[in-house]
């Protein structure tokens, strides 16, 4: 997984994350890569996605379309 510099691989912002992420749902499933990504992004010091004006906008028009549920609340991660 890569957690900046993307959409090209670097080397040094990526980690071997070791999951598999499987969803029905399209929004949740990129609603809780976001929140890994993040994690990272503050684990090594860095601005969340959303404060470095990155963040997935389409998340929110997706579920307003009713493709999906971005509503992390509502997402079950086992």
């Amino acid at each position: 997984a890569q957690y900046n510099g993307g959409p090209g691989f670097k080397a040094q912002w990526s980690w071997f994350d070791n999951s598999i992420i499987a969803s029905t749902d399209p929004v949740a499933i990129d609603r809780v890569g976001a929140d890994i990504i993040d994690r990272k992004r503050v684990e090594n010091g860095m601005k969340t996605l959303a404060e470095s004006n990155c963040e997935p906008k389409w998340l929110k028009t997706a579920a307003a379309y009713g493709l999906g549920n971005e509503d992390i609340k509502m997402i079950e991660v086992l």
